[in-house]
C-alpha cells in the first residue's frame, strides 16, 4: 500500500483517464489530416506535430492507470502538464478566434 493518500491516487486516476478521452478527439483529428493528406492545400500538416506530442502524453497516462503506479507524484505532475496542453490545444481547435 502506498503511503500516499487514498484522494491523491483518485486525482491521479482522474487526470490519465480525461487526458485519454481528451486524446480521443486528437487521434480522430490525425486520422483525418493523414487520410485527407492535409486538407485541400495542404496546410494540415502543420498541425500534425501539436498533435503527436498530445498522443505522447497517452504513455504517462497509460502507466498511471495500473495499481503499481498510481500513487507517483511524477506522474501526476506530467500528466497534470499534458491535461493542461490537451486543453489548450482543444480550446485552440474548437474555439478558434475569429470563426463565427
Amino acid at each position: 500500500m502506498s503511503a500516499l493518500p487514498l484522494r491523491f491516487q483518485h486525482a491521479n486516476q482522474v487526470v490519465a483517464g480525461l487526458l485519454v478521452l481528451s486524446n480521443g478527439y486528437f487521434l480522430v483529428l490525425s486520422y483525418w489530416l493523414i487520410r485527407s493528406e492535409g486538407g485541400p492545400m495542404g496546410y494540415g500538416w502543420l498541425g500534425l506535430p501539436f498533435l503527436l506530442v498530445a498522443h505522447t502524453l497517452l504513455v504517462p497516462a497509460a502507466l498511471t492507470l495500473p495499481r503499481q503506479w498510481r500513487g507517483s507524484t511524477r506522474l501526476f505532475v506530467f500528466n497534470l502538464i499534458g491535461l493542461l496542453y490537451s486543453v489548450g490545444l482543444l480550446y485552440f481547435l474548437l474555439f478558434k478566434p475569429g470563426t463565427p
